[in-house]
């Protein structure tokens, strides 16, 4: 028997953000971040999509999310931004073409080992840690860690990148200041990055589409959310367009009168005599425990409430007046219901774990292409 839920996933709307990428990239490479099952929206079919519009490299998290890749046929290009968590991984990166990022010294080891006897050194990249402070060399330990590359055998120095943390917001002078010291950096370690012999990239999303504002060094870009239709903050990403809509249905209508209790632990109790909806859709199907009683679906061309809270397979909503049969359509968000972002700001969360957060049993249905 079939869950009422899907996610209807709009390719043509992710190859208009590809496009829209590309336009603020100004003849940059896109790197298209396929992380996290493309954030929720399917990493091969994504690929599939973006590469039919001209999408020559993709970027994943780990080994795992690029085996997956392969599996399917897709043979382009593709940034590990992990890099290796072990030796294992460290073969399976060698003998699938794929690139590593690394950002220890004992992944230059695995690495290394892994490649040697090969034809032709092994292209790695190497992140710096400007500001993020979440992965990538420490600006203090650059040097020693260019040398220590640049001495072990059977690895070339391809790229060099960081990360943005905080171009999402309006004032950007710290993200400006992660700018120096990767120039900084550049320039006493990585000397070859200003013939292009090195590739260098840095900005995200939201990067990205704060330029011209924010410079943009380097070849290439490195966009994820913008593809999915997802601003990164509210002040960007005016031309986008959501890719998912995540859909589910009236599954039961019951009639209560004032006071009666709804849901687990009875928090919230119909103010009047009317009826309540149950959607067959919980927070095992991405409708986070937090929108309960924040947050609004459509229901049959209005927006309801969500009432009680949200159930592991199911949430109510409140009708009032309202009777609707069971089989109704419900939007969670996404096309006529709320935009995510709406839905994560009541949620209390990002836009990103929303997407994300969409259940593996929640059926993927792909339209646009």
């Amino acid at each position: 028997m079939a869950r009422p839920s899907e996610a209807v996933i709009d390719l043509a709307a992710i190859g208009h953000n590809f496009e829209h990428a590309r336009v603020c990239a100004g003849g940059r490479e896109v790197i298209a971040v396929l992380k996290a099952d493309a954030y929720g929206h399917g990493a091969v079919p994504t690929a599939r999509a973006l590469a039919r519009r001209g999408c020559g490299r993709f970027a994943v998290l780990c080994v795992e999310e690029m085996v997956a890749l392969r599996e399917a046929g897709i043979d382009a290009p593709v940034l590990v931004l992990a890099g290796p968590h072990d030796a294992q991984d460290a073969h399976e990166l060698i003998r699938s073409g794929a690139t590593a990022v690394v950002h220890h010294e004992r992944q230059l080891a695995w690495l290394g080992e892994a490649g040697s006897g090969a034809a032709e050194p092994t292209p790695v990249h190497v992140e710096l840690d400007t500001g993020m402070r979440r992965m990538g060399v420490a600006p203090e330990h650059a040097a020693r860690f260019f040398e220590t590359l640049a001495a072990a055998r059977g690895l070339r120095l391809a790229g060099v990148f960081t990360h943005l943390a905080r171009a999402d917001e309006p004032d950007l002078a710290p993200s400006v200041a992660q700018h120096e010291v990767f120039a900084a950096l550049l320039d006493a370690h990585v000397r070859d990055a200003a013939s292009g012999a090195v590739e260098v990239h840095v900005a995200n999303s939201a990067g990205l589409l704060a330029a011209p504002a924010l410079p943009l060094r380097g070849s290439a870009v490195r966009p994820g959310l913008m593809l999915y239709g997802a601003p990164p903050g509210p002040h960007l990403g005016e031309a986008l367009r959501p890719a998912m809509t995540l859909r589910s249905e009236v599954v039961a209508l019951r009639e209560v009168e004032a006071g009666t209790p709804v849901g687990y632990g009875g928090t919230w109790r119909a103010p009047r005599r009317g009826y309540v909806a149950t959607v067959g859709a919980g927070y095992a199907d991405g409708i986070p425990r937090s929108l309960g009683g924040v947050g609004e679906v459509e229901v049959g061309g209005e927006r309801v409430p969500l009432v009680g809270r949200v159930s592991m397979d199911s949430v109510g909503v409140w009708l009032g007046d309202r009777r609707v049969a069971p089989g109704t359509p419900v939007c969670v968000f996404g096309g006529a219901g709320p935009p995510v972002e709406e839905a994560a700001e009541r949620a209390g969360t990002i836009s990103y774990e929303l997407l994300v957060g969409v259940g593996a049993r929640v059926a993927r249905r792909y339209v646009g292409e």
